[in-house]
């Protein structure tokens, strides 16, 4: 799955246009995004999913999330999350639902 980022046709710098449309608001969730998370907001900016999809997401994106204060939805894909780390996650995020795919 495509995460959204570009590069400039002028530098080759790595962009993500999907920040600069404001559709990433916090310094958490635009942390999570610079790192291939998918972060989905509705039209106040409000977080409504979280993605994490590959084996490089496991019990160390703990930190990042951690940072989160409310996420409806978390959807994990081929994650390495051991089962302490999905109960650290469900703790720090217990309004989440998270749904493994």
């Amino acid at each position: 799955m495509p995460i959204g980022d570009a590069v400039c046709s002028h530098c080759g710098s790595l962009l993500f246009p999907h920040l600069q449309k404001g559709r990433v608001s916090s310094d958490a969730e635009k942390s999570l995004a610079e790192r291939g998370i998918t972060v989905e907001t509705n039209d106040e900016g409000e977080i409504t999913l979280v993605r994490l999809d590959g084996p490089w997401f496991g019990d160390s994106s703990l930190v990042l999330l951690g940072k989160l204060t409310s996420v409806p939805r978390i959807e994990l894909s081929g994650t390495t999350f051991t089962s302490e780390g999905m109960e650290t996650l469900r703790r720090l995020l217990p309004d989440a639902i998270i749904v493994e795919i």
